[in-house]
Formats: C-alpha cells, structure tokens, sequence
C-alpha cells in the first residue's frame, strides 16, 4: 500500500514499500534456517543442502548408515539421515573442525527428530588452544528422559525436568548452548520453548598439546534392539553471543 503521505495532503503518497532495518528478520523471510534464537554471529551453518560434503561422519557399525533425506527436513530440501540397528553400542556421528573462533562466548544449535523415543543424542564442543582443552556438551538422555550437560569432571548431569519430546519425525526439536569459552563457563541453554541459566557453570578443561582448533560433534547412540532413523538439521555455530 503506498504510504509516506498525510491523509489530508494533497499530493501522493512517496513511498510504496517498508524498510527493512533488521537484516535478521531479512534473512528468515529469505528463508534462512537461522530463525529460532538470533543472537550472537554466526561462524557456519549446515542445513545439508550440499549433502554431507561440508561434515565428516562415522559409525561405531558397519550397519550404521548417514545419508541424506529430502523428506520432511527442517528447513530446505534436506537434512541427514541416521540409520542406527539395534543393540547397544551403534552410534552415529557428525562433525565439523574448524579454525578458533574469537575466544569468547560462542554457542552452537542443532535440531532433531526421532521415528521413536528410543535414542539419546547431544553435541560436544571442544576447543584447543595451546595446552589447554575447553570442552562442553548438552544433549538429551532417552533412559532418564532428561536433558543433560558435562560437568568438569566429565560426567553427565540431569539438567531439569524431564524433557518433552516431540515424537513425530516432522516435529524437530532444537537445543542450543552457549559457552564461555575464555571463563570456562557454561552460559545459557534453550531446549524447545524454554531456557535455562547455566552462569557459573564450570566446563571441562584439562591440559594438552595439538594444534590449535576447535570441534563441534552431533552423536546419537543406540539403547533398543531395534533398527530407527534419526533426523539431524541446521547445525549453526556462533560467536560473540551476550
């Protein structure tokens, strides 16, 4: 509708378009996956539209498949596809090394989607520098129906209530944690709809020599003797979140 003009004035309205002045919400119109918590900048993102050109992926089994899937992905046209058999012991990993980020606050978002709540899954972000591993995790536990997140010692601990699942594989649910990565502190983490405050937190650190980078995983593993699938989209990286 053209507007610009008063409703009394006689000459024509000047503009016949909105600004737009937040480039975030441009890019969700433009269908960006990157929609569901915009804060921080964002260093990668892989929606596997490209496949799993961009990832490595293993398996613990031969029988463990990663493909990817162009039904029912998150946003685009596909997302990746793990097959695990059943038994424990099969898991299924992505992951990505990269340069260091500016050390600071940095996070990391994924969305899943299971045939059946009988899989537990988290990503494991591990930073190296120098002598020193920094390292964070947050996933969900599918025994205990919890979220969890690593400790200092390493252990996994019971972060809240037990989580909701949503079953349906066209259903994701998305998690994102934040670190901070200078302080050796969790910061926050979203699961679904809530979020938590994770400040004062202590990550895992110890010490240790390789070249400097940094590793952000996603790993599902099995726990029932039967053969599912398991949805992994939008894996988006972030640095220099408040």
């Amino acid at each position: 509708m053209p507007h610009g003009g008063p409703d009394w004035g006689r000459t024509s309205a000047v503009k016949t378009t909105f600004p737009m002045t937040d480039l975030g919400e441009l890019a969700a119109r433009l269908g960006s996956p990157i929609t569901f918590d915009r804060r921080g900048d964002v260093i990668f993102f892989d929606s596997f539209e490209d496949g799993l050109c961009r990832c490595l992926h293993s398996q613990s089994q031969g029988q463990t498949v990663i493909n990817p899937f162009a039904q029912g992905a998150r946003t685009g046209g596909f997302c990746a596809e793990i097959t695990l058999p059943g038994g424990s012991g099969a898991s299924g990993s992505i992951a990505y090394y990269r340069p260091l980020p500016v050390l600071g606050r940095v996070g990391m978002e994924y969305s899943w989607s299971a045939e059946q709540d009988d899989r537990s899954i988290y990503c494991w972000l591990l930073f190296l520098i120098g002598t020193r591993y920094v390292t964070g995790r947050l996933g969900y536990n599918h025994d205990t129906g919890y979220v969890f997140y690593q400790n200092s010692d390493g252990d996994d601990v019971n972060l809240a209530a037990q989580m909701v699942n949503r079953l349906q594989w066209v259903l994701w649910n998305t998690m994102k944690v934040v670190v901070d990565v200078d302080a050796e502190e969790y910061v926050r983490a979203i699961v679904n709809d809530v979020e938590y405050d994770m400040s004062g937190i202590a990550l895992r650190a110890y010490t240790g020599a390789e070249q400097r980078r940094s590793l952000y995983l996603i790993e599902t593993n099995a726990v029932e003797a039967v053969t599912r699938r398991f949805f992994v989209d939008d894996i988006i990286v972030t640095q220099n979140e408040p």
